[in-house]
């Protein structure tokens, strides 16, 4: 039995720069690369920060304690998640779609 293969990120990339001329392939690997580990990084940072201040930690203070306010502090950062999604689904519903050759 053949173990399960996992996708292998590098696959998934070439879909989003086949539209791209031979020569600037590796340009447009690397910039990919680098916008995706840029953009994890500040949403990483950016929900700690909505999720401290909805939990009134601040800036690593106690916090109000309660699983409450834990609770609204996680519910107000999902909706900002889903939020941020549906605004980067519009320009995403606007790019050109690929044509398949047959």
């Amino acid at each position: 039995m053949e173990p399960a293969r996992q996708c292998d990120p590098d696959v998934k990339q070439t879909g989003r720069i086949r539209g791209s001329a031979g020569r600037w392939t590796p340009r447009a690997t690397s910039a990919l690369n680098v916008i995706q580990r840029l953009g994890g990084a500040v949403g990483t940072a950016l929900f700690a920060i909505v999720l401290s201040r909805q939990a009134g930690t601040g800036a690593g203070g106690a916090g109000a304690g309660g699983a409450g306010p834990l609770a609204g502090a996680f519910g107000t950062t999902f909706w900002v998640a889903a939020g941020l999604v549906a605004v980067a689904v519009v320009p995403a519903l606007l790019l050109p779609r690929a044509r398949h050759q047959t």
